[in-house]
């Protein structure tokens, strides 16, 4: 599937007016360093940065229909997917907010 960047990302919830620049400038920063990377083979990762914390993972992925199924450090996800030749989209659910995210072909 190759390596995929963030370019839009809904929190799925809604920000406190007193905290919206914080959560404005944690997404620009997501957008600008996340990046999914899928290979022939099965495998993922996953390399991003919020508020300045650089982080990566990790694991394993397989596509049935319009599902992925991701695998990180052994607790497994599945996410109904709207893949096309240059986009890839996605929700995410974790802690009652469901984040809805898109990527491009990098």
């Amino acid at each position: 599937m190759g390596e995929w960047e963030l370019v839009d990302l809904d929190m799925g919830m809604e920000i406190p007016e007193e905290q919206k620049e914080m959560f404005e400038s944690a997404i620009e920063e997501m957008k600008e360093k996340t990046v999914y990377t899928f290979t022939d083979d099965g495998k993922i990762t996953m390399r991003t940065s919020v508020m300045g914390e650089a982080m990566s993972q990790e694991g394993t992925y397989s596509v049935k229909g319009n599902i992925l199924t991701v695998i990180f450090e052994g607790e497994s996800s599945d996410q109904e997917i709207d893949l096309t030749d240059e986009t890839l989209s996605f929700q995410e659910s974790a802690n009652g907010v469901t984040m809805s995210m898109t990527f491009e072909r990098k």
